[in-house]
């Protein structure tokens, strides 16, 4: 009888231990994953003429919000490079870097430039429109 409460005990703790590190990977999960992605030293050095950079953080749920427009945007242009930060803020060119901040390079210059989920909804159809 002992024993079977021992072996219930190990599979209950099992359980509870999987479905947290289960819970806690699908919460976690990065979508832009499978994107181009660089890093923060290689934003401006691209070989291409005119590109966007995007940067987000897994930690930072609105900058992985499926509604932001990102996903039309890489699907629109293949031109799109996504940048996973660690930090809570970069700085490029003199420009506080920080999730859901998106960058239109054009001959290794900054552009444009869009901060904030807010903006980046409200500016979408002139985001795809350059996106062209």
């Amino acid at each position: 009888m002992k024993k079977t409460k021992q072996k219930l005990m190990i599979v209950v703790i099992f359980l509870v231990a999987f479905i947290f590190i289960g819970f806690y990977s699908f919460n976690n999960k990065d979508p832009y994953k499978k994107y181009n992605h660089i890093q923060v030293s290689e934003v401006l050095k691209e070989d291409q003429q005119e590109y966007w950079v995007y940067f987000y953080s897994v930690d930072n749920k609105e900058s992985i919000d499926s509604n932001n427009g990102i996903s039309s945007l890489n699907k629109a242009a293949n031109n799109v490079y996504f940048v996973e930060m660690k930090d809570k803020k970069i700085k490029i060119k003199k420009q506080s870097i920080q999730p859901t901040t998106l960058l239109y390079i054009k001959n290794h210059k900054i552009v444009k430039t869009y901060h904030g989920l807010k903006q980046l909804k409200e500016q979408h159809e002139e985001i795809l429109e350059m996106s062209w």
